[in-house]
């Protein structure tokens, strides 16, 4: 995440528009339910040019740490990821559609997907505090 934004996330501005987000969600992860890990308020989406605290409260909703950092890797990082293994090598092009049809196809096979990327990060993050 750039310096830059990171900034505006300790505005003010943007301090009380999170608690105000964290308070409609009952200070409850809207994905996992905890309300023992580090809540975060996500925006569900990006709008050009506005600031994080200028975002209509229906385009915000409050995740664990865990959930958070999960939904950021399933979009922006994945997909990334994804075009630059097809880039590095070609022939994976044929995993990568077999992922993209299953996401069409099978009922909540992105549902499936983060439950399970959700697994594995609570798993680093629980090693990596114990150990």
């Amino acid at each position: 995440m750039a310096k830059e934004y990171l900034d505006k996330l300790k505005n003010p501005l943007w301090q009380k528009k999170k608690a105000e987000i964290l308070l409609r969600d009952n200070y409850t992860c809207r994905s996992c339910g905890s309300k023992e890990i580090t809540l975060h308020a996500h925006h569900l989406l990006y709008l050009k040019d506005a600031e994080p605290w200028e975002y209509p409260d229906e385009l915000l909703i409050t995740y664990c740490e865990i959930c958070h950092n999960t939904q950021h890797l399933i979009g922006t990082v994945l997909k990334e990821d994804l075009l630059e293994l097809i880039k590095e090598k070609p022939l994976m092009i044929h995993l990568v559609a077999q992922a993209c049809i299953l996401t069409e196809k099978v009922p909540n096979f992105s549902e499936y997907l983060r439950d399970f990327l959700h697994g594995q990060m609570s798993t680093y993050f629980i090693n990596k505090k114990n150990g």
